[in-house]
């Protein structure tokens, strides 16, 4: 796969990622690995739709089980602070839909 250029220079490719979750944590994984570099606040919002939506339906941020390595990720993303959004990789580390949605919030809130 060819990584876009908005993705920057990450440790791994989004979709290395996203795809170990279902669709709608996948979509917040990768609106929020890219914001910096895409659409910005933009990306950042359709990330907290991906969340409401997830967390309306009672979908928790919970790997798939073949996908051990999700968290190994996600603590390599924490480690660097990739993406300013060291809280959201501790969140979904956590598999804590909620407090995602308020790490994500707080980023917006923090590049206003």
């Amino acid at each position: 796969m060819n990584t876009p250029s908005y993705y920057g220079d990450a440790p791994f490719e989004a979709w290395d990622l996203s795809s170990l979750y279902t669709s709608d944590w996948g979509q917040v994984i990768q609106y929020v690995f890219r914001w910096q570099g895409k659409n910005g606040l933009q990306d950042l919002q359709k990330a907290v739709d991906f969340a409401r939506h997830a967390i309306a339906n009672n979908d928790r941020p919970i790997p798939w089980k073949h996908a051990p390595h999700a968290g190994k990720l996600l603590r390599q993303l924490q480690s660097i602070g990739w993406a300013d959004a060291t809280h959201v990789w501790k969140a979904l580390r956590r598999r804590d839909g909620n407090a995602t949605l308020d790490a994500i919030k707080t980023l917006i809130k923090e590049h206003k």
